[in-house]
């Protein structure tokens, strides 16, 4: 078992008082960890989400190379189903909890929407 102490991110940071305690229920130790993932939701002590949106870049990464792979396999009218399916079910997902993040953070996950919805309209 794990736990977060979830503390602000500051220029000058203060000393943990609690980095070297240690908890314990039922004398079974519990770790600090700095970042875990719930629900599919990477969380971290400053609640950045800069974690999570790493992690949902690669996923979207692909299911973007996917949709490339079988574009040319598949009639036109599946293009956009299989968007939503692979694409966008990811993007969507939890998107009240972290979507609140600054722009400058969620940029890239905007430019690998656009890249992927340009997919099905790439030649060979």
């Amino acid at each position: 078992m794990y736990y977060i102490h979830f503390k602000p991110r500051s220029k000058h940071p203060i000393p943990d008082p609690e980095e070297n305690n240690e908890l314990f229920i039922d004398d079974f130790p519990i770790k600090k960890t700095s970042q875990t993932k719930f629900l599919g939701v990477t969380i971290d002590e400053h609640m950045s989400w800069e974690a999570h949106i790493i992690s949902l870049r690669r996923k979207l990464g692909h299911a973007s190379a996917t949709l490339y792979r079988i574009r040319d396999n598949l009639p036109k009218h599946l293009h956009k189903d299989l968007y939503h399916t692979l694409f966008e079910s990811h993007l969507t997902y939890c998107i009240s909890v972290w979507g609140g993040s600054p722009s400058t953070k969620t940029c890239s996950l905007w430019i690998a929407q656009k890249h992927c919805v340009r997919v099905p309209r790439t030649l060979r």
